[in-house]
This record gives C-alpha cells, sequence and structure tokens, in this order.
C-alpha cells in the first residue's frame, strides 16, 4: 500500500462521514432510533447468547482440567506411596506375632553369631497411633568381628527393626571382647493396610 492509497482511503473515510452526519442532521434522532436500538440488541443477543457462553464454558472447562491434572498427580503419589507401604508392611511383623517376634529374631541372630545372652528382657510396649513400638535391651560380650556381624545382621532385618543404640565397653577381664548393651527396636502395625 502507497502513500497515496492510504490518503485516497483516509478521504473516502471523510466523505461516508460527513454524508453520515449530514443525514442524520436532517433526519433526526427519531427517525434512527428503531434500527439503533435493534442494531444494539442484536448485538447484545450476538455477545449474550453466542460468544460469552462458550468463553465461560472454556473459563470453567479449563478450571476442571486443572483440577483433574492435580488429582491425578495427587493419585499417582498415593499409589506409590501405597505401595511402599504395603512392602514394609508385608516385612513387619503381624499383630499375632507381636508378643516374641523381636526377641526370637535377636536370640536367632545371636546364636548365629556364637554369642549367648541370658539376660534379655521381653520387650517394653508402647501402643501409639495403631503401632506398637517395642524395644529390647540386648546385653551381651562379643568380640567386635562378631559384634560387628551382628549389627549387620539386625540391619538386614529393616524396616521390621532397628538398633536404637548401642553401648559399647572395653571389657577388662576378657582380653579381646567388648561388654555391649545394645537397644533394638520395632513397630507393628494394629491394622494393615488390606483390614
Amino acid at each position: 500500500m502507497t502513500l497515496q492509497d492510504a490518503l485516497g482511503r483516509l478521504e473516502a473515510l471523510q466523505q461516508e462521514w460527513r454524508v453520515a452526519n449530514r443525514t442524520f442532521r436532517e433526519r433526526g434522532l427519531k427517525y434512527f432510533a428503531r434500527p439503533l436500538v435493534l442494531g444494539l440488541a442484536v448485538v447484545y443477543f450476538c455477545y449474550a447468547f453466542i460468544y460469552s457462553i462458550p468463553v465461560k464454558k472454556r473459563f470453567w472447562l479449563e478450571g476442571e482440567i486443572k483440577v483433574a491434572r492435580q488429582r491425578s498427580q495427587f493419585a499417582d503419589t498415593y499409589q506409590s506411596l501405597r505401595g511402599r507401604l504395603s512392602e514394609i508392611y508385608a516385612k513387619s511383623p503381624s499383630g499375632k506375632e507381636r508378643s516374641n517376634w523381636l526377641t526370637q529374631r535377636l536370640l536367632e541372630s545371636l546364636k548365629a553369631e556364637g554369642v549367648i545372652s541370658d539376660s534379655i528382657l521381653p520387650p517394653e510396649e508402647l501402643v501409639q497411633a495403631g503401632v506398637v513400638i517395642q524395644k529390647v535391651r540386648v546385653p551381651a560380650t562379643f568380640r567386635f568381628d562378631q559384634l560387628y556381624n551382628w549389627l549387620q545382621r539386625i540391619e538386614r532385618l529393616q524396616p521390621a527393626a532397628h538398633i536404637l543404640s548401642v553401648d559399647l565397653n572395653k571389657n577388662t577381664n576378657a582380653p579381646g571382647m567388648n561388654t555391649v548393651i545394645c537397644e533394638v527396636g520395632t513397630m507393628i502395625p494394629l491394622k494393615r493396610l488390606d483390614q
């Protein structure tokens, strides 16, 4: 488009404006009121019933899609966490085994290392939020390599059992031996996920 074309179009628009303005002055507002009202009504109805309904629906659908995406993301996270929890529950002792499970595992691990502890007391229990928390103090005398292997055996029981503390003292009466008091704990769920 050249400058000459632009000036020509501008002149044509000015001419149209002059004709419309002169006609409106000659005829008056009364003559054009009906077409103006009908024209404005058509524009309003087109906007209200053709344009704005799909726009409102689009915004509503975008909101619903956003909510659905968040729910999907949370559902995936929930399924992942539930799967991990199911694995932990499968490895942890059941409520029926609760009375002797931890003590039995500790005695088996001590026996595997050739160590005997005659002073293991029954576990202390604390029931809290649907879970039984048990703690057992295991006093025994170990060589260092036996202690190391025994602690590794207990660690392999995770997530069912955890070493809470280890108190190690050199036994002065028996060279190469160590007096150990180890506190081991477990958490036993009273209710499983599928119950």
